[in-house]
């Protein structure tokens, strides 16, 4: 399993670009006049057993796609960026902009369409198949953020589906230096369309004497999103915290190889921690930000002071909670790092992830009982 975000790494590339009208295009609009924008990136936000990550980390920009969008929402041309230069071929019809050249001393494109306001990129779509032909189909950007991105392809915290959606403004010689009176440019600042769960350590304490971590199982979580981070689906609710129910979702789920055997996830009697100094981390759309991903622990040989618990027991994270004792807000790009998950034997429960239940609850006082008696003298 590998997952994934705060992050500051900047990315500084200056760019310009040249194009006419794309054929691919529906924008009506009359032509107004050519500009040259610059474009600068900026911050790059973003199983399991992983590197932890905090914020001096990045996601890597590792392919995409930019677009030129107009005041009304359309699709006045795009790019996309690979490494495979500034060039079109008959195999691939999309006009290409070198990655390592951006990354390098930049590309100089013009005679952008002055229709264009805004830049919107799209970084490592990673799409299950026919990517290119799903990047460049839409001709609005409403049609684009609609395309749907898999909790499946964002297993490596390194390759996270990115985006951002910039004005263009007057350029800054400040930034650009090559820039001249009624240049353009816009500064994205990509952030990763989902966020990440980070869990150092898992320590009993009070009563617990011993158990075995045999398991760690997100659920009730997204198991896509369209760039837009408007849900489409419900939150996908496994019941069968097995290997095999989990079967589909690799990237949700760390255990020991078995969910019936094996010696357990991590090292002493009471702290389980990953390997290597590193974290149990998982990826999960936000979505909805009142809908928190619950985490499944599933343990064996649970003993305490007072007795030996039956195998299974659980312990169920149903939420996040700050410094102050509110609960957590989520939001897309950020880490939820908890630095030891530590239980004491009232947190054990039979059952995995149950449901919420609203319960009503009503008193009353009962009156006294009077009992009229004859002493026994």
């Amino acid at each position: 399993m590998k997952i994934k975000s705060f992050f500051a790494l900047a990315i500084l590339l200056a760019v310009t670009f040249l194009s006419g009208c794309s054929s691919t295009s529906d924008d009506l609009t009359s032509e107004s006049g050519k500009q040259t924008i610059y474009l600068k990136l900026g911050n790059v936000l973003t199983k399991s057993e992983d590197t932890k990550l905090d914020n001096t980390n990045s996601v890597n920009f590792n392919d995409g796609y930019i677009y030129f969008i107009t005041s009304q929402g359309g699709i006045k041309d795009f790019y996309k960026i690979d490494n495979s230069g500034l060039t079109e071929t008959a195999t691939l019809k999309t006009k290409v902009i070198s990655l390592s050249a951006l990354k390098g001393n930049g590309v100089s494109f013009k005679n952008i369409s002055g229709e264009v306001k805004k830049v919107y990129i799209v970084g490592n779509p990673n799409l299950d198949s026919d990517e290119e032909a799903t990047m460049t189909a839409p001709t609005t950007l409403a049609d684009l953020q609609r395309i749907v991105i898999s909790i499946k392809n964002q297993g490596v915290a390194s390759d996270l589906t990115i985006d951002d959606l910039a004005n263009i403004t007057a350029a800054n010689q400040t930034d650009f230096p090559g820039s001249v009176t009624g240049d353009q440019e816009a500064v994205v600042s990509l952030l990763p369309l989902c966020s990440r769960i980070q869990i150092d350590k898992v320590t009993g304490s009070s009563k617990i004497s011993a158990y075995t971590l045999k398991g760690l199982y997100v659920n009730k979580f997204y198991d896509q999103m369209p760039l837009n981070s408007i849900p489409t689906t419900g939150v996908f609710d496994l019941t069968d915290f097995t290997s095999a129910g989990y079967a589909s979702y690799s990237t949700m789920y760390d255990n020991d190889g078995s969910y019936d055997t094996g010696t357990g996830l991590g090292g002493s009697t009471l702290i389980k921690s990953p390997a290597d100094s590193k974290v149990w981390a998982y990826q999960f759309f936000v979505g909805n930000a009142l809908i928190t991903p619950r985490v499944v622990l599933v343990l064996k040989g649970v003993t305490a002071s007072e007795g030996t618990y039956s195998d299974p027991q659980y312990l169920n994270v149903r939420g996040f909670l700050d410094a102050a004792g509110n609960a957590v807000t989520l939001e897309r790009g950020h880490i939820y790092e908890i630095t030891d998950l530590v239980f004491k034997e009232n947190h054990l429960s039979s059952v995995p992830d149950p449901a919420d239940i609203n319960l009503w609850v009503k008193v009353s006082v009962i009156n006294w009982t009077v009992n009229t008696v004859t002493p026994d003298i």
